[in-house]
């Protein structure tokens, strides 16, 4: 189970990594921003995971659990995506835009990489010792697949929404919404599903220990 959500959260985040440049010099339904831009937004947002990737993650650990924070992390990683699109009602200066931008990113690859470190302890303590190489193995394996199809799916999403398709400027002037709104839904999914797996997961921990356990 760990093992699925570990897959449908790669696609989530790679789609995402797609889909942030292509709103940013997207002239038809994004920002129009040009390549120097899009490099110094991004080079900030990996600033700010630097910076707080790791305060954020002890105190997440520490107050919730291996398993809990995986939950935690990835209900965390949705409303900063959410909030990307919303850059095109920022009028005036656009260090503004630079600053939102990179602050939004940088949050959401903090709580991305957390979901990440925390869902693989879990899938490490979920099987034996001497199958932990093979679950990593496997796991990486899944992951490394589905982050390649997540691009080609997110940018054909991305093409029709940003063209308008047949639909013309009438679905392109809101192609940012259609875009993230899909990757917000399949977010909200696998939320769900990792709820699922978190209680789960602490339920056959106790009775397996017959205590409470870190969760």
């Amino acid at each position: 189970s760990h093992f699925i959500v570990y897959c449908m959260f790669q696609f989530i985040t790679s789609g995402s990594d797609e889909a942030i440049p292509l709103f940013c010099m997207s002239v038809q339904g994004g920002l129009g921003l040009g390549e120097d831009s899009i490099g110094k937004i991004m080079s900030a947002a990996g600033l700010v995971f630097a910076i707080f990737q790791y305060s954020v993650y002890s105190k997440i650990l520490d107050r919730f659990g291996t398993y809990r924070s995986t939950f935690v992390a990835v209900v965390a990683t949705l409303p900063p995506l959410l909030l990307v699109p919303l850059s095109l009602l920022i009028p005036g200066d656009s260090w503004v835009v630079f600053l939102f931008l990179a602050i939004t990113i940088g949050t959401y690859r903090i709580f991305a990489s957390i979901f990440i470190i925390a869902n693989s302890s879990a899938m490490n303590r979920a099987v034996s010792d001497h199958l932990r190489g093979t679950m990593n193995g496997v796991s990486m394996t899944g992951g490394s697949t589905v982050r390649a199809l997540a691009p080609y799916v997110i940018g054909s999403i991305s093409a029709f929404a940003y063209s308008g398709g047949s639909f013309g400027d009438r679905i392109s002037r809101y192609g940012s919404v259609m875009v993230f709104g899909c990757i917000a839904i399949a977010g909200s999914y696998i939320s769900w599903k990792v709820w699922k797996v978190t209680t789960n997961s602490i339920a056959r921990a106790e009775q397996t220990k017959g205590t409470r356990v870190d969760s």
